[in-house]
């Protein structure tokens, strides 16, 4: 259902069902795009950043390699390359 509601505004989504410890040991080696969960306050951004921001490695889903960098003020992960996002998560803590 999800792919065809992306795909009315173009967006081709390959949806995979993974057990959870594969998925976040996928996610953790930067291997997922993206992966879906329970909203668990997603939809609070400013109450949990982190579960819809690069910002945390240790429970952001999408961006791991981002999150990295960001947990680690540049050390590890990758940096950002969009000037957006990288005006987004100066301004976070």
């Amino acid at each position: 259902m999800i792919k065809q509601q992306w795909k009315k505004i173009g967006i081709d989504l390959d949806v995979k069902e993974l057990e959870r410890n594969l998925a976040f040991t996928r996610d953790s080696g930067n291997e997922n795009q993206m992966i879906t969960w329970a909203n668990d306050g997603s939809e609070m951004i400013y109450l949990f950043p982190r579960h819809a921001l690069p910002v945390d490695a240790a429970e952001a889903h999408m961006g791991m390699a981002y999150a990295k960098w960001y947990a680690s003020r540049g050390a590890a992960g990758k940096k950002p390359d969009d000037p957006e996002m990288l005006k987004g998560l100066r301004s976070l803590p």
